[in-house]
């Protein structure tokens, strides 16, 4: 299988008059009231939610976080997300699609919060310091009159405003990889990611994958771990765990819907496999939860 088709096949293409492609809300604003009254929803679209003034929880996937004053959340296609706030929170919500996303450069160009395979390594949560507030505040003003504008090159500089408001906050982001190498080992991790996130139901060794990229097991778990500091399998264990996890809140499906949901034909295996990378059973786990 040729490797650059493979790559270029992945990519979704781009077309500028897609509708809403693209779309950018102030959070007191009517459009943005089911956003903050605690709905539940599972992401088919990215989202960057900037908090400037605001207090609450924020659940995602599996973990709640706070919500306070200048708190940024980078969420990406796949996660369940739900918001519970005072109702006096200010700030602003962006919204967009793979397609806008390439559009925007930032697969190619590395920066690190939208990355899609970002959400399977952490969620992307961002403090706005006093050094930056007023330059994101500079930017997502203008963002919100070229949209609302409908000028000539509108889609273009709406893109280009994206790329930047991600670069700024690729700066703060610590602890994890920032940028997606440009090597050619960081260009097989890319594919990786992009067919683990499509294939992780019907597709669960690593040689699987290494097949589909043309190369062996051993170079793609080194590669991965390189770039990720996790092997490929490693990888793969973690987003089935996360998404059986998922389903362990989110839905009232039995143990044994969802290990059939998750490629499992087996029970027996999939409460094994549950336990081995989690630490606690399945059932424990949603024990756990729903108390």
């Amino acid at each position: 299988m040729n490797n650059q088709l493979l790559y270029t096949a992945g990519k979704p293409s781009y077309s500028p008059e897609q509708e809403n492609a693209f779309d950018i809300q102030l959070l007191d604003e009517p459009a943005c009231v089911h956003l903050l009254k605690g709905e539940r929803k599972r992401l088919t679209r990215y989202e960057i939610i900037c908090f400037t003034t605001a207090a609450g929880l924020i659940a995602i996937d599996v973990d709640t976080h706070i919500i306070s004053d200048n708190f940024i959340y980078c969420l990406v296609p796949g996660q369940i997300r739900r918001i519970q706030t005072n109702g006096n929170a200010k700030g602003y919500y962006i919204s967009f699609s793979e397609e806008f996303l390439y559009r925007a450069g930032i697969y190619k160009r590395g920066t690190g919060a939208l990355h899609p395979y970002s959400a399977i390594m952490s969620t992307s949560i961002i403090v706005a310091d006093a050094a930056i507030q007023s330059e994101i505040a500079f930017i997502t003003t203008i963002m919100k009159n070229e949209y609302n504008s409908y000028n000539l090159l509108r889609s273009e500089i709406l893109s280009g405003l994206l790329y930047i408001l991600s670069a700024y906050f690729s700066r703060k982001l610590t602890g994890r990889k920032e940028t997606m190498p440009t090597s050619k080992d960081g260009e097989l991790v890319q594919r990786f990611m992009y067919l683990l996130k499509s294939n992780f139901t019907s597709m669960k060794q690593v040689s699987d994958f290494a097949s589909e990229l043309c190369v062996s097991p051993n170079y793609l778990n080194r590669a991965v771990k390189k770039i990720t500091g996790s092997t490929a399998s490693a990888q793969i264990q973690r987003l089935i765990v996360m998404e059986a996890k998922k389903q362990a809140i989110h839905s009232n499906n039995s143990m044994k819907e969802i290990a059939y949901m998750l490629g499992f034909t087996d029970i027996a295996h999939f409460s094994k496999f549950f336990k081995n990378n989690s630490g606690v059973s399945f059932t424990h786990f949603r024990k756990e939860i729903l108390s």
